[in-house]
């Protein structure tokens, strides 16, 4: 019994997972500097608005990783909830 095995697919993945490991090297530590008034809704969002184009920005050379995408997404979202919470715990 002879069986083939199609690993195709698997260098893209490859490649997917080495730029997914890159970014999230970038986005390790420090790598935005925010600051905001906590109780000024506007200073606030101010600051979101520069944590997710700082985020962005770090991701966009893998913009057509859908693994990265993703990831950068997730981070945004918890980036932000970070800073809603630091507002209002400041605030």
């Amino acid at each position: 019994m002879n069986i083939k095995i199609d690993m195709s697919g698997m260098e893209k993945l490859q490649r997917e997972l080495k730029e997914m490991q890159t970014a999230v090297n970038s986005l390790d530590g420090e790598f935005a500097k925010v600051s905001f008034t906590p109780g000024d809704p506007e200073s606030v969002e101010r600051a979101i608005r520069e944590m997710k184009q700082a985020v962005d920005q770090k991701a966009s050379r893998y913009h057509s990783n859908p693994i990265v995408k993703a990831f950068a997404e997730e981070s945004k979202k918890a980036f932000e909830k970070h800073l809603r919470e630091q507002a209002r715990k400041q605030g």
